[in-house]
């Protein structure tokens, strides 16, 4: 299951700053769900505009990511940087440890769930932007960023 570019638009339309980040680099980067809420701001170089992934967050543990291969830099697109860089600058954790998606009702301790994220806030989205006929979930967004780049170089 994937997100055409319209629908992803249409949802990003319709999502609050934070999910609309987390859908967006989830979308273009692939990361896998405990990967992007394993983030932190010093995983970010937005200098050479890359994600250092090294740590996934599975079963309330921050850990090793699930392959070796998953471990390796990856490329941050520019729009997505300066998305990422407003976010930053409009939360109150945006310190080097922090987490990128922190939870507020934890003072920025832990990272959000993102099970609740879903349920409260992606879906409900999707359904105001008229997205049917698909269930919308984490590893949607992972197949959406392979699937649409597939379109795009075959588009050329």
């Amino acid at each position: 299951m994937f997100l055409l570019r319209n629908e992803f638009r249409a949802l990003l339309d319709q999502l609050p700053q934070q999910e609309g980040v987390m859908v967006l680099l989830a979308s273009t980067t692939g990361l896998r769900r405990s990967e992007l809420i394993a983030l932190k701001w010093e995983d970010i170089d937005f200098k050479s505009l890359e994600i250092r992934v090294n740590k996934s967050w599975v079963r309330g543990e921050l850990g090793e990511t699930k392959t070796a291969a998953s471990a390796k830099p990856l490329p941050l697109h520019a729009a997505v940087a300066v998305a990422l860089q407003k976010w930053k600058l409009s939360i109150s954790y945006g310190r080097p440890k922090d987490f990128l998606f922190p939870s507020v009702r934890k003072n920025g301790s832990t990272r959000v769930w993102p099970d609740m994220v879903l349920r409260r806030v992606v879906r409900p989205a999707a359904a105001r932007a008229g997205i049917q006929g698909k269930i919308i979930g984490w590893h949607t967004f992972r197949h959406s960023a392979g699937t649409n780049l597939r379109s795009f170089w075959s588009g050329m």
